[in-house]
């Protein structure tokens, strides 16, 4: 008479986020694992848990241990939630679980010790399924993978969408900056005044030329912390000291620079977190402090981009070579107000757009193929065995539609999408300085071409310019 096997098991659970005091989730999982391990008459020897673990991730720590427990023979069968808690990245881990369950080695593929069984909470048996179990294990694992990329094409679309509307799109909360209900319902970034006060303070002190360790020692000392974050081994978020590195990144953040509306303090601020030597010179050398400058204005005579010198815009065909029956000056300032006058008299009142790569459509259908995805994968757990090879067949093409779809050629693929909430002329006002104006000029397609003067001496700025929108 045979002595029937004694079964041993090991429980795997996983959760992608973190268990806050609330989440019971993992607690569940295993609890309901070890409930329905025991009902099926096996001894518990052994609990893994991965919290806060990717399925991307191959190496997760418990998940190895898991899988060492049936290799070392500690237990035959391996018990887990839910196949995507094993993996989501398909068929590439997939194998590897398999080669344990089949007692394989991973290497040459050669059986080197007994199988063992592995069982999953939504109805996956390697012993009771046969061989439809390998079928159904690698569609499941490819259904995982897929729906892990769903939610993160999903999430990516969302965040767009929320940026383009002026909202909190889940990312960081720079220092000195606050989530707040906003007028529509959604979420938007205030102001934090507390914060922003200390983020004044330290632009100040910089800008004053004192060091970033200084800077770092004045906030210790003061009593100011960071922002509270989980520290390894804790679940209590907690707030820490400074480092150079993080008041650095608080100065370089560029959500920070809009809490400092002294122009000349955000400058300094800019010009020493950034010496002018590591700075991109202007052609030249010299500082471009004209509207036009930087090949806005040309020369109607050569069509050469004219330079500026002492004041004036200049031809610049003797420079380059060029010769020239118009050679081209006039006044910087007098030209770059008619410049300003003529953009803003066509498009000030003018509702300013934006354009994006247009990926609705595209979008769409690649969700609607991840949906039939999960819903094929699906299918495979309740499907006969003359239905698994028409599944196969089906999840067969619904991929390679999917790697269509994710690798496709956006290169020409524009187009407007939504308001800015500006007008052209309001985004003039905003930008403020002739740097910020000149890129609105580019956006447009902006350029002046600028003619011979009448006589020495002639002031008609308007009658010997000609506006070309490219």
């Amino acid at each position: 008479m045979t002595t029937p096997t004694r079964r041993t098991a090991t429980l795997y659970a996983r959760l992608s986020r973190e268990a806050g005091d609330t989440n019971l989730s993992l607690a569940g999982m295993i609890a309901e694992l070890r409930q329905a391990a025991e009902a099926a008459g096996c001894v518990v020897v052994g609990e893994h848990v991965d919290n806060g673990k990717s399925g991307a991730i191959r190496d997760r720590p418990e998940f190895v241990a898991w899988l060492g427990d049936a290799v070392s023979g500690r237990a035959n069968e391996l018990w887990a939630s839910h196949t995507d808690r094993l993996t989501r990245e398909g068929v590439n881990a997939a194998a590897r679980v398999l080669d344990v369950v089949e007692g394989k080695d991973p290497e040459t593929g050669a059986v080197v010790r007994p199988p063992v069984r592995l069982i999953t909470a939504d109805g996956l048996d390697s012993e009771r399924d046969a061989e439809a179990f390998r079928w159904r294990f690698v569609i499941a694992a490819e259904v995982a993978r897929a729906e892990r990329a769903r939610i993160a094409a999903r999430n990516k679309a969302t965040q767009r969408r929320l940026a383009e509307a002026g909202r909190y799109t889940g990312s960081p909360v720079p220092f000195g900056w606050q989530v707040v209900p906003g007028p529509d319902g959604g979420k938007v970034l205030a102001v934090k005044p507390e914060e922003a006060a200390i983020v004044r303070d330290l632009a100040a002190r910089w800008a004053a030329g004192e060091s970033m360790r200084s800077l770092t020692q004045w906030l210790n000392a003061s009593g100011h912390r960071t922002r509270p974050k989980r520290r390894k081994g804790s679940d209590v978020p907690t707030a820490g000291e400074w480092t150079v590195t993080s008041v650095r990144r608080v100065l370089a953040t560029a959500a920070t620079k809009e809490l400092l509306t002294d122009r000349a303090l955000r400058r300094a601020v800019e010009d020493r977190l950034n010496p002018a030597s590591d700075k991109p010179k202007p052609t030249g050398g010299r500082p471009v402090k004209y509207l036009l400058s930087g090949g806005l204005a040309y020369c109607a005579g050569c069509k050469t981009a004219m330079t500026t010198s002492a004041g004036r815009y200049v031809c610049n065909a003797l420079r380059t070579g060029y010769t020239c029956d118009v050679s081209a000056t006039a006044t910087a300032t007098m030209l770059d107000a008619h410049a300003a006058e003529r953009w803003l008299g066509a498009l000030g009142d003018v509702e300013r757009t934006r354009t994006v790569p247009a990926s609705d459509a595209a979008d769409t259908e690649l969700d609607d193929v991840l949906d039939e995805i999960a819903t094929v994968g699906k299918a495979f757990a309740t499907a006969s065995a003359a239905e698994v090879a028409g599944l196969a067949k089906r999840m067969t093409r619904l991929r390679k539609r999917e790697a269509e779809l994710v690798n496709r050629d956006r290169s020409g693929d524009f187009h407007v999408i939504q308001s800015t909430g500006q007008t052209w002329g309001q985004a003039w006002e905003v930008a403020g300085d002739n740097e910020n104006r000149r890129a609105l000029l580019r956006e447009t397609g902006f350029r002046v071409y600028v003619g011979k003067a009448a006589s020495k001496g002639d002031r008609n700025i308007a009658g010997r310019c000609r506006v070309v929108w490219l």
